[in-house]
């Protein structure tokens, strides 16, 4: 039985036979295996130093910063109307009102505000943005009618997933987002042509990448644009700004957390990860087919000089000394190089780790090291390096609200 390519199903795919050069003056005729060497030799511009002081630390951090917002690529600020109220229903010790604001001369972008009973201007609570999961919806995560759009995606273990009303059953107001393009922003396809938020997210990025944009930094600048008028609810406590992000939201969480010096508080439901790292590591897979696969996570994640310049662990590490929960852990190299600069700034005691309940017994991570270059199978890649059980991937509520709480003094 032969694939896509040609080839039989089960032609091997290893480092030694097709990444690792064979020519004596070290060179690839393969075009793949030289760019994964090089990216391999790559010391990245911006990883956290080595070496720490006080004038080297804030010089990177203010370097992390001022790179990220350029390759955000984001649109100009233009000045636009404030966000409006759709509707409110009141819940058993909360409200929940639906709003939409715009964040350039084209958008109107929907989202949801939970906000515990007794909540006003002389009473103020806490404000936490709800950034969700891929293509999860804003209704879920709020417990609230499905919507009846017909390309959401359905809600998955909602016993965990419901972000927002974990946060306003415990205090704080919630405010819920859905990623550019899915749920109730994506293409209004008719209910018989099934769910196609995917393959038009697809495209929405494509169109970016190619006009100079990219997904990530559509979704900050949203983000940030929204931040602008937190100020209208009166309810918030502007001095106790916090993100709760799971999956796909934490890349925003982090960028947004970044480049707005109020937010107090990030929560990073994902495992921590380097893209460059997982793009040489896996190299061993049963034929050409699946490592196109194991490399292909969706043009949605692309930022256009990313690799070249910093992992997740680096600008986690920025964040310091703030708030900061990673909530399915990641491989000990990676959250090492956040706990360093934790441990630099004195504030230990601000940032916690979680793991996969399946290794949250510290026993169970054996890998203490430096992720491998290269020679990973996927399954090695995130199950024996990462500590990531992919079927378990969801938002951690308990860890969640824990980091929360210590940050905004919540009993």
């Amino acid at each position: 039985m032969e694939n896509g390519f040609g080839l039989k199903d089960g032609f091997g795919i290893t480092y030694e036979e097709h990444f690792a050069s064979k020519r004596p003056d070290g060179r690839y005729t393969s075009t793949l295996a030289a760019f994964m060497a090089q990216l391999r030799d790559m010391q990245p511009a911006l990883a956290l130093p080595k070496e720490l002081d006080d004038a080297t630390f804030s010089q990177w951090q203010q370097n992390v910063k001022e790179t990220l917002r350029r390759q955000l690529a984001m649109p100009a600020a233009t000045p636009q109307p404030t966000p409006v109220k759709l509707e409110t229903v009141q819940r058993d010790g909360y409200r929940v009102e639906k709003w939409e604001f715009y964040p350039d001369n084209y958008s109107a972008v929907p989202f949801m505000v939970m906000i515990p009973d007794g909540a006003d201007e002389n009473h103020k609570v806490p404000g936490v943005m709800c950034y969700l999961g891929s293509g999860a919806n804003k209704e879920f995560a709020c417990q609230e009618p499905q919507s009846e759009h017909p390309n959401r995606a359905d809600g998955k273990y909602p016993e965990r997933n419901r972000m927002g009303l974990y946060m306003v059953q415990n205090g704080m107001a919630a405010f819920v987002f859905e990623n550019p393009g899915t749920a109730e922003t994506s293409v209004l396809t008719p209910p018989e042509v099934g769910k196609t938020h995917m393959y038009t997210r697809t495209v929405l990025c494509h169109g970016l990448l190619d006009s100079g944009f990219n997904y990530v930094g559509l979704t900050v600048f949203q983000r940030l644009q929204f931040l602008k008028y937190l100020d209208t609810f009166p309810f918030v406590d502007q001095k106790k700004l916090g993100i709760s992000a799971h999956s796909l939201g934490t890349e925003a969480a982090i960028a947004v957390g970044l480049l707005d010096e109020r937010i107090k508080a990030i929560v990073f439901n994902d495992f921590l990860h380097d893209d460059r790292r997982r793009y040489v590591a896996i190299t061993e897979q049963a034929e050409p087919t699946r490592l196109s696969l194991s490399q292909d996570i969706g043009n949605w994640h692309i930022m256009p000089g990313k690799m070249s310049t910093y992992g997740y662990q680096d600008m986690c590490a920025a964040f310091a000394p703030r708030y900061l929960s990673l909530n399915e852990g990641g491989s000990y190299e990676m959250v090492e190089t956040v706990r360093r600069a934790y441990r630099f700034c004195n504030a230990e005691n601000h940032f916690q780790v979680n793991y996969y309940p399946a290794y949250s017994d510290p026993e169970t991570r054996t890998k203490n090291e430096d992720m491998p270059l290269y020679g990973l199978t996927s399954p090695q890649y995130y199950r024996d390096y990462s500590y990531v059980i992919v079927s378990d991937h969801s938002f951690r509520k308990d860890a969640a609200l824990a980091l929360l709480k210590s940050a905004f003094s919540i009993d």
